[in-house]
């Protein structure tokens, strides 16, 4: 299995954030330090996994607002990662829905590193 390092700690990133583990400021501090792609794939990850999840979206899209809007480079990144040709792949060929959180790493991971 390549990258395992690297997808433990993108996984363990999207994690965080969905469970609220690491403050906003922490996380974002971390994600400035991602690949701008990998940064755009979390979010948007989280995003269309929570957008439609009365029972745990509000927590999980509000620490996403918490950290673009305390971390401008975190909103800069995702700009920056949602131009990327990968992202483009993922999104004509795929759905964010029909992956759970460690497929998707594993798939988006392989991809980035490749």
């Amino acid at each position: 299995m390549a990258f395992v390092s690297e997808k433990r700690e993108a996984l363990m990133l999207l994690e965080d954030i969905e469970n609220g583990i690491t403050r906003g400021s922490d996380t974002g501090y971390r994600l400035d330090n991602c690949d701008p792609a990998l940064v755009y794939f979390i979010l948007t990850w989280l995003r269309h996994r929570y957008a439609k999840d009365p029972a745990n979206g509000a927590g999980v899209l509000g620490r996403i607002v918490e950290i673009t809007g305390g971390h401008n480079s975190v909103t800069a990144n995702m700009n920056l990662g949602k131009k990327d040709p990968i992202v483009e792949w993922f999104e004509e060929a795929h759905d964010y829905t029909e992956f759970s959180s460690q497929a998707f790493i594993d798939l988006v991971v392989e991809k980035l590193e490749s």
